[in-house]
């Protein structure tokens, strides 16, 4: 998984580098969003009662996005309709920690993203 992150990186990068003005769309950030979810240590991903790992979470997410990608026009709008709850059942998703407590997933997605690139 690690490799596909970083050949995703390096493959949008390259993309946009080489279109003077154009700006690229929500994917960089997404993708490197989705990376740094998958190295968290000590957590789960629960989603309707089952917890899974932080590879299966992004593989679900990545999913749900590929799915959606014609309504998602920026990270928020990722965070909103793939990583707050379940579309099947509207159960919340949750970041479980080692000692137990839960967060809400899309409140554990906006203090990263925030933490990988601080919004003004």
């Amino acid at each position: 998984m690690k490799l596909h992150c970083l050949l995703f990186l390096l493959l949008t990068g390259w993309m946009f580098a080489g279109t003077p003005g154009s700006t690229p769309g929500p994917e960089p950030e997404i993708e490197k969003l989705l990376c740094a979810l998958q190295k968290v240590e000590g957590v789960t991903f629960v989603r309707n009662g089952s917890e899974y790992t932080t590879v299966q979470a992004c593989e679900h997410l990545r999913l749900k996005w590929s799915k959606q990608k014609a309504s998602i026009h920026n990270t928020e709008e990722f965070i909103l309709l793939c990583g707050t709850k379940s579309s099947m059942s509207g159960k919340p998703y949750l970041i479980k920690f080692a000692d137990g407590h839960t967060e809400e997933c899309g409140v554990y997605l906006r203090a990263l993203l925030n933490s990988l690139s601080p919004r003004p």
